[in-house]
């Protein structure tokens, strides 16, 4: 029995060796690997995070640049719109001082047409008057006398005719 108490000690102490030199050997460089890796997988969770928060400000800050974008298009587009009814409201204005402007001088040219043609008329009617009074009165005046009586007539109905056009 000694034997195999002996080989039991002898088994036992290399057991213990064993795990010593295991120990020694691998188990510290195996641990420390381990912690190695622990610290390494730590370290970029932490730069992982980092990183997120660095996406999420870089998203932030887009969004707002992104925004201010969209708000200044708004405004130049309300601007241009603005503009656009500036220029189309000068524009109308213009038109209408034109054709204000070619009305007034057309019932100018009316208004000298409408003149001349009266002007042209009362000639008329004076010759017309004096050659009818010669023919009808026998004696002949002259033309002066003839052209006074007449201009005095007409005078009377132009005084009579504007008293009726005026009512």
């Amino acid at each position: 029995m000694l034997n195999l108490n002996m080989t039991f000690v002898a088994t036992l102490v290399n057991f213990l060796l064993l795990v010593l030199i295991l120990r020694a050997v691998l188990y510290r460089p195996i641990k420390n690997v381990i912690r190695e890796r622990a610290e390494t997988v730590e370290r970029l969770r932490r730069e992982a995070e980092e990183d997120r928060a660095a996406a999420a400000a870089l998203r932030a800050e887009y969004e707002q640049r992104l925004a201010e974008a969209r708000a200044e298009a708004a405004s130049i587009e309300e601007s241009a719109h603005q503009e656009a009814d500036r220029k189309f409201d000068e524009i109308v204005a213009r038109a209408r001082d034109e054709a204000r402007r070619a009305h007034d001088a057309l019932r100018e040219e009316v208004e000298r047409e409408r003149r001349r043609a009266w002007e042209e008329l009362r000639h008329l009617v004076i010759d017309t008057a004096i050659d009818a009074a010669s023919l009808v009165v026998e004696r002949s005046l002259d033309s002066a006398d003839n052209r006074r009586i007449v201009e005095e007539f007409l005078a009377e109905m132009e005084s009579g005719g504007s008293d009726r056009q005026n009512a």
